[in-house]
């Protein structure tokens, strides 16, 4: 609290003492009649007590309604001695320090002040006590030392109440009483600041509550506080003393641990861990059982600031390393490396974005009794004046995942491959749409914007979604299938196999095509259990009348395997890779740009095109679906229901060798 105020702010009068003191009126009443009267009811009003107090002899005079102000006789604290003795020993201040200690000099119109204090009425040893308010001027004699004090004290204790609330609320957490964030925040600056100067080290940890959210749900938030509160007991009851604990979000705690080494948190790690873990948590509705995950930093070794030990702590508990168990952040050349390359990999996406500078590669996809080209699958690519080797093919969709890109890398690529379509009449391209997109009905509707502006391109696109979002039980992914479908593009499942658990869905779908897992058809011809597996899954394509794509197709033998199995297309670098150079080699190069469709006119092509295209082949990839969904045939899914579970078999001896097959295969097709 400010010892003193400014002059402009408060200005007592020179001659307070004329007015009103235990009801008395020197020069001022003299003057005007009943002034004093309007002076006393005015302090009333304002709930407060005027003063004088005459340092020489050490006595205060007080207004006629001191007693109402401070809760006691006037003449209990006519003297500076006996009214000290009733302040509370926990004061910061007084007004005989303030006033006495001050080190601003009196040079004629006095100097004021203005404290606050807690004032026990009845006796430090009783517990009533209010708050006041003390402001005045302090007036100098001739030898420059304090003679007079003129002033007002003001009951503040709603005010005082109010601050003291809104401190606590601003320095600690209302459910668990423990510190906030924020006050966590200012206990690491502190805490790394003293270790910097007395060269010791401390450590910062961060702690997740598991399976809070389970909680909620299960048993509601009453009991999911309930929980968070009897943690930050345990924890509290297990840290030292010196040490900080807050609730740093809504299942995260903070720990700061003053005076630490590396093999003192291990031990204090553990002993969070095993509080927590070793009983179940007493609720309203039961014993609930929980785990907490750590991840810790030593500081100022591996962090010098408080943002760096956040975001190594937040880091480590993330990792793998700290799932159900502690952790602590340990340097890497080889993960700052990889972050750094992936900091220059984003910066080109985007630059590449702003400048609308993409390109396609083509891959073919065979038809697998004659080898001739059905379709290419276009992917996109940086332009030729970015570092290509820098962001790898494999690379892009994952960084723009990141990025929050991915939605328009698929508008780019929508836009260049209709763009392609349109000016190659003779060729039927795929694209393959993410996650991210497939899910948003405005990017959904994006794209269907493009493919109407090229409609009569339309019919020899196929789109790819992933097996897992085609096969969830999205209502958006279904209707953005069918509005795919009724734009006449075709539609197809990506990497068909990795799970095996809703393949009765596929009747329900608008799709023409599902292209196996690269896992299961690469090295096909030494893995017998994944001829079978391929085998059954042809026969239920057969079923639902679907049309079957092999991909990862790496060798003669595998082709052949493959074809004898029934699967009706192959993909894969035996072949042809993906390749920058367009199949309709006359064709100049398209340009893009980002949000619109700009035809550009190729000059007509006396060439015939590399590969001819047999229509009557490819037909029943642009079959639509009746308009009437009554008219689909039912299926007896028995046979099928039989055989996934002969698949799920199957597989169970399979998982290493796919997981191993599917690492390698992303590999070359990355190449």
């Amino acid at each position: 609290m400010q010892d003193t105020i400014d002059d402009d702010v408060f200005q007592f009068p020179d001659d307070l003492p004329n007015y009103v003191f235990n009801g008395e009126v020197s020069g001022f009443a003299s003057q005007s009649g009943g002034s004093a009267d309007v002076l006393q009811s005015a302090l009333v009003a304002a709930g407060a007590a005027a003063y004088e107090w005459e340092i020489s002899t050490d006595t205060i005079t007080w207004s006629a309604n001191a007693a109402d102000v401070l809760g006691c006789p006037a003449d209990s604290v006519s003297s500076g001695r006996l009214f000290a003795a009733l302040l509370d020993v926990a004061n910061e201040t007084s007004r005989y320090e303030t006033v006495m200690n001050s080190n601003v000099m009196d040079i004629g119109g006095g100097v004021p002040f203005q404290i606050e204090y807690q004032f026990r009425s009845l006796g430090r040893k009783n517990a009533a006590s209010v708050w006041l308010e003390d402001c005045g001027l302090w007036h100098a004699g001739a030898d420059g030392s304090a003679k007079i004090v003129h002033g007002t004290v003001r009951r503040i204790d709603a005010r005082h109440n109010r601050d003291k609330q809104l401190s606590y609320l601003a320095n600690f957490d209302q459910l668990t009483a423990i510190m906030n964030r924020i006050r966590m925040v200012e206990f690491v600056d502190e805490a790394i600041t003293t270790a910097n100067k007395s060269g010791s080290e401390c450590c910062f940890a961060l702690a997740r509550v598991n399976k809070l959210s389970a909680i909620k749900e299960a048993y509601g938030f009453e009991v999911a506080d309930q929980v968070i509160v009897t943690v930050s007991q345990r924890l509290s009851q297990v840290m030292r003393q010196g040490d900080g604990i807050a609730r740093f979000s809504t299942s995260q705690f903070a720990f700061m641990l003053k005076d630490c080494d590396e093999t003192s948190l291990i031990q204090a790690l553990s002993r969070f861990e095993s509080v927590i873990r070793d009983n179940p948590i007493e609720t309203s509705k039961g014993p609930v059982w929980t785990t907490i995950s750590l991840g810790a930093v030593v500081l100022p070794h591996h962090a010098s600031t408080t943002p760096q030990a956040i975001a190594h702590a937040e880091e480590v508990l993330t990792s793998n390393r700290a799932r159900n168990g502690s952790a602590v952040y340990q340097p890497s050349k080889a993960r700052d490396a990889e972050r750094e390359f992936n900091t220059r990999c984003a910066e080109q996406l985007a630059r590449c974005l702003r400048q609308n500078s993409f390109r396609l590669t083509y891959q073919p996809i065979v038809v697998a009794k004659t080898s001739s080209p059905l379709l290419y699958e276009a992917r996109l690519r940086l332009g030729p004046e970015y570092d290509v080797t820098d962001l790898r093919a494999a690379q892009i969709i994952p960084q723009a995942q990141r990025l929050g890109l991915v939605s328009l890398l698929d508008r780019a690529t929508t836009t260049l491959v209709m763009q392609a379509l349109t000016a190659n009449p003779d060729f039927r391209l795929s694209i393959n749409i993410s996650d991210t997109t497939a899910n948003d009905s405005y990017w959904n509707e994006q794209l269907l914007e493009i493919l109407e502006e090229n409609s009569a391109a339309t019919k020899r696109l196929t789109v790819g979604f992933e097996e897992s979002t085609a096969l969830a039980d999205s209502q958006n992914v279904r209707r953005f299938m069918e509005s795919l479908r009724s734009h006449g593009a075709s539609v197809a499942v990506n990497h068909f196999g990795r799970s095996f658990g809703v393949t009765s869905r596929l009747r329900e779908l608008p799709i023409n095509m599902i292209k196996f897992d690269g896992s299961l058809s690469r090295n096909v011809e030494a893995h017998p259990v994944t001829d079978y597996v391929l085998k059954s899954m042809v026969e239920l394509a057969v079923k639902f009348n679907l049309k079957t794509v092999a991909t990862w197709v790496e060798s003669e033998a595998d082709a052949d395997v493959l074809t004898q199995l029934g699967i009706d297309y192959l993909q894969g670098h035996h072949f042809g890779a993906a390749s920058l150079e367009a199949p309709w080699r006359s064709k100049p190069e398209l340009s893009l740009q980002i949000g619109e469709v700009i035809m550009v006119a190729p000059p007509v092509s006396t060439q015939e095109p590399s590969v001819s295209v047999d229509l009557d082949t490819t037909s029943p990839l642009i079959d639509k679906l009746p308009d009437d969904e009554s008219n689909i045939p039912y299926l007896d899914f028995s046979e099928i229901d039989e055989s996934i579970n002969k698949l799920r078999a199957a597989l169970s001896g399979l998982s290493a060798a796919s997981q191993k097959s599917e690492t390698q295969g992303e590999a070359v097709a990355a190449a």
